[in-house]
């Protein structure tokens, strides 16, 4: 686990207005707070903005389940030279969140991309105390849904 204070280390007049998940994620962009996670500066992003449709086949346990249409939208999304970063962001306190926020993105992602690029997930969200909690997960087996691993904590909290 790294907990890190940040101090608000770029010259922009706005970017402290608002408390959304995206003034959020823009704080942490903006601070390279995600090149420091990802081990990689960020070429692109963030990207997969809106709603998306998604179709696959997905191993839950023995039984292969089809999805079909289904809908997903990402709150961030950023490519490095060896990563995809894909974000879910709460801005409210969260115990926990449906994997599939992350999961649907990552196989649309794994089908453009295949194995050219690693893909991580960052889940996201601040307390009351405005302590930033930063989860990063991987797939082990991106067919099989629930073959998650959490793969690194952090909590930053910005001045």
């Amino acid at each position: 686990m790294c907990s890190n204070c940040v101090r608000n280390n770029n010259n922009s007049l706005i970017l402290d207005i608002g408390e959304s998940e995206t003034s959020m994620l823009d704080k942490l962009y903006y601070n390279k707070i995600f090149d420091d996670i990802i081990g990689e500066k960020i070429h692109y992003g963030p990207l997969l903005g809106g709603r998306h449709r998604c179709n696959f086949n997905t191993i839950i346990g023995s039984e292969t389940i089809e999805i079909q249409g289904s809908q997903y939208e990402t709150d961030g999304c950023y490519e490095t030279d060896n990563y995809v970063c894909i974000v879910e962001a709460k801005s409210i306190e969260c115990d926990d969140f449906n994997i599939r926020q992350l999961y649907y993105p990552v196989r649309e992602v794994y089908k453009k991309i295949g194995d050219k690029k690693k893909i991580i997930c960052l889940f996201i969200f601040k307390d009351k105390n405005q302590i930033i909690h930063i989860h990063k997960y991987k797939w082990n087996n991106y067919e099989k849904m629930l073959d998650i691993e959490n793969i690194g904590y952090c909590q930053y909290v910005l001045q």
